[in-house]
């Protein structure tokens, strides 16, 4: 069932789940974009009750933590052992209204990609899950964006990574994170299954960049990272040209809108030069200025080099 962008009414709600009083066979259900609040969920708990075989469930873009969001915390008694994919995506939840999610994953054992970004839950809300993500192996996925996290929250991050969790795919854009990049770098040699890392527009300056560098040394899975929109300056610059030099495993990094010396973008495009995986590397240079993308076919590349 997919019902979005329909800004449905109260009535809708309640005729939908009436409608499906025996939703045995239900696997997706998809109602973002609806301007549905915390009492409409009410109205869906006894449909998603009877969905035993649900795997997707999609309440981006709603209201779920307006009016205090309270009843919220019936969702914490589904249990719903199919579900695979949840996106709670831009729905004003707070970190005290998250902890009803942390009950989800304790009965849905098989949730591979959770999507709670554009929130409001912070470095509070982001503890209270820790404990449910540091120890889970089926999630693979995780989009933390627009969450207000701040350094203690990046602390709570590299607890994460170093647990026994797969997570591949880390999306922490557009937070404040600032020094608790640290951390995070730190925890990077640990987090074996990490393939992807977003911290575009998260306020990395160059100390923080150092520690991220050197764990990205550290670590054999990453393939794609993406810095764009921080303070990365010279230091910062100079450590990921020394990183990227001996990282064969990188295939994509993006550092465009930084503070990165042009003499400093120069040295990063010939460390990059070195690595015959990179396929999209997003700095300031033109591919007639790049070393690394002047060399390469444009049949078997697709060159970006952004830094600025």
């Amino acid at each position: 069932i997919k019902i979005s962008g329909c800004y449905l009414e109260k009535p809708a709600t309640a005729v939908i789940a009436q409608s499906l009083a025996q939703p045995k066979t239900l696997k997706i259900l998809d109602l973002q974009k609806n301007d549905m609040d915390s009492k409409d969920i009410e109205l869906l708990i006894p449909l998603l009750k009877q969905s035993p075989q649900l795997r997707e469930l999609n309440l981006s873009n709603n209201l779920l933590g307006g009016c205090e969001g309270e009843s919220l915390k019936a969702l914490s008694s589904l249990n719903l052992p199919a579900l695979k994919i949840i996106n709670l995506a831009t729905n004003m939840i707070s970190g005290e209204q998250i902890t009803w999610l942390g009950d989800i994953l304790k009965t849905s054992k098989e949730i591979d990609e959770i999507n709670i970004g554009e929130n409001c839950i912070g470095d509070k809300g982001l503890s209270l899950l820790a404990e449910h993500l540091i120890g889970s192996t089926s999630i693979r996925k995780l989009d933390l964006r627009s969450n207000y996290i701040g350094p203690e929250g990046g602390e709570t991050i590299a607890k994460i990574l170093m647990g026994k969790n797969k997570i591949e795919e880390l999306v922490l854009n557009s937070n404040l994170i600032g020094k608790g990049t640290i951390a995070i770098g730190k925890a990077l040699p640990a987090a074996r299954f990490l393939k992807v890392l977003l911290l575009n527009d998260c306020r990395i300056k160059d100390k923080a960049c150092v520690a991220l560098a050197e764990g990205l040394g550290k670590n054999l899975s990453i393939f794609k990272i993406t810095l764009e929109s921080n303070n990365i300056g010279e230091e910062g610059g100079r450590a990921l040209a020394k990183t990227l030099s001996a990282n064969i495993f990188l295939e994509s990094i993006n550092l465009l809108n930084n503070s990165i010396p042009r003499s400093v973008q120069e040295e990063i495009s010939t460390s990059l030069k070195k690595n015959a995986h990179l396929v999209d590397a997003d700095l300031l240079l033109e591919r007639s200025e790049c070393p690394i993308m002047q060399e390469r076919p444009k049949k078997q590349y697709t060159p970006h080099l952004h830094i600025m």
